[in-house]
């Protein structure tokens, strides 16, 4: 989903997380494989590198399914994106074969590389090599019938893992309590309580800050900063509280967007396996018995 501002709001809370341990036991850990993907440019190598300080702890890795209609404008935009750099890469390649300078041409090189670095993305190739070498080395995995964010979130709420690791801290916003992130290339962890706690605001409130600050890029006031945000929902409860004090401030899309936009932040409780693929359920069997 995407909420504006969140990742840089939550550095100052990142913590080492060295020595976690969860009773005695070995925590369970929910990965969205994609961003893991995406940080090392699917180098496995390179991500179990990364990963090393916690392979003692039990890993469950994600991988997304086919987005929500909710989303295909979005990932729609982003191909185009991409397709957009792609056709700037070849007409800069072309000037390469030109008559111009050496500077120059090392000038594009870089420049290349950057745009290359920047619309690289995950092949239906790259994921089946991860899933193989996964497979090969026994580890545990699962894939979304939607996006991975949807089974992380109902696997933590149904008591199958601890802890989410990924870069999207919507995770925050649906109250998972402990969220490990990469952070200048260390692994760090994040305490939703420790946020709600400084922030004197409880886990309701905290989506409508999400809502404040833009979710899908969709804006619905002016602010631009979270801790802005915090502090209005902090001073007058809610955003409907806001409406009614501040008027013209907040232009909802329709009268039901933020009761929309926090269902999809709630759980399946019902159904917690429902959007996790039929033949992966026999690999949460170890998860569901750990207590």
């Amino acid at each position: 989903m995407g909420v504006r501002g969140l990742f840089y709001y939550t550095k100052i809370y990142h913590k080492p997380i060295e020595n976690e341990n969860h009773l005695g036991k070995d925590l369970r850990v929910g990965i969205d494989t994609l961003c893991l993907l995406y940080k090392f440019h699917g180098d496995i190598k390179k991500i179990f590198t990364f990963l090393k300080p916690i392979l003692h702890h039990k890993l469950l890795f994600v991988f997304d399914g086919k987005a929500p209609e909710t989303k295909m404008e979005e990932v729609q935009k982003r191909k185009d994106s991409i397709n957009a750099i792609q056709e700037k890469i070849l007409i800069l390649k072309g000037w390469l074969n030109s008559d111009i300078s050496d500077e120059i041409k090392n000038s594009l090189k870089q420049r290349i590389e950057k745009l290359e670095y920047d619309s690289w993305t995950v092949t239906y190739e790259i994921r089946q090599e991860f899933k193989n070498y996964l497979k090969e080395h026994s580890y545990a995995f699962v894939k979304s019938n939607q996006e991975a964010d949807a089974v992380l979130i109902d696997l933590y709420y149904a008591n199958y893992i601890d802890v989410v690791l990924s870069q999207d801290m919507d995770f925050l916003i649906a109250g998972v309590e402990k969220i490990w992130t990469i952070s200048n290339d260390f692994l760090k962890q994040i305490n939703l309580k420790m946020i709600l706690d400084c922030e004197e605001i409880n886990k309701e409130q905290f989506k409508e800050v999400a809502i404040l600050c833009g979710i899908d890029n969709i804006k619905i006031c002016a602010i631009d900063d979270v801790t802005d945000a915090i502090q209005l929902i902090r001073i007058y409860g809610s955003i409907e509280s806001i409406m009614n004090h501040k008027e013209n401030f907040i232009q909802l899309p329709n009268p039901n967007y933020v009761r929309d936009i926090k269902k999809r932040f709630y759980p399946n409780r019902l159904e917690p396996l429902k959007n996790v693929k039929e033949e992966h359920l026999e690999f949460l069997e170890p998860f569901r018995q750990m207590v």
